[in-house]
């Protein structure tokens, strides 16, 4: 596309169709639209402007090991943080939103922080989170080993998660979105992260 927007700037109205594609280009280059976009494109990080610094810790947390990685709640594809006062005061507002969302879950007190316990479990959070702060090739290679499971055979979270070097829950979260499209089905075993091709 962008050689034809370099051919519609040099030649401008000179093609039958280029008077549109002119205006679309000078809407392109305004900012309210190259904000428009980005609601499009990263529709989460725009729904509060701190939700990519909270976003990034609590990745971080979870990539280091810093959040209750349970076995039986990594295994299931869950998260869990607790807060301090502190974090919970400062992003307050972006966990809320991403609450009401149904990105995460939290547990909240009545007298106490607002936010002491957080769970992430929504798969598509985690595919948000892995796109802006994982290693591509490490997802790449997730995506490669869910994309060539074959039918009947079995994919072990428990082996993929240390081999490939990723959280536990982030594997999980991707054998969740496969099942979800009809390719597979994650087991219902307790304690487990495992997968089964379908298709």
């Amino acid at each position: 596309m962008k050689w034809l927007f370099s051919v519609v700037r040099m030649f401008g109205a000179s093609f039958p169709f280029a008077s549109s594609l002119v205006q679309l280009q000078a809407e392109v280059d305004s900012a309210a639209v190259r904000q428009r976009l980005l609601a499009l494109e990263d529709p989460i990080s725009t729904l509060h402007p701190d939700i990519r610094k909270l976003s990034e810790k609590l990745y971080n947390g979870l990539a280091a090991g810093t959040g209750n990685l349970d076995k039986a709640l990594a295994a299931a594809g869950v998260a869990m943080f607790r807060f301090d006062d502190a974090f919970a005061a400062e992003y307050g507002k972006p966990l809320a939103i991403l609450e009401k969302k149904g990105f995460i879950e939290g547990t909240h007190s009545i007298g106490g922080p607002d936010f002491d316990r957080v769970y992430l479990r929504a798969p598509e959070y985690f595919g948000y989170l892995c796109a802006l702060y994982e290693e591509p090739s490490k997802m790449d290679r997730l995506v490669e080993i869910l994309d060539t499971c074959k039918r009947g055979q079995w994919l072990l979270g428990e082996k993929i998660a240390p081999d490939l070097q990723l959280p536990l829950p982030v594997v999980k979260a991707f054998f969740r979105l496969y099942e979800e499209r009809g390719l597979g089905e994650c087991s219902r075993e307790i304690g487990v992260a495992r997968y089964v091709g379908r298709a």
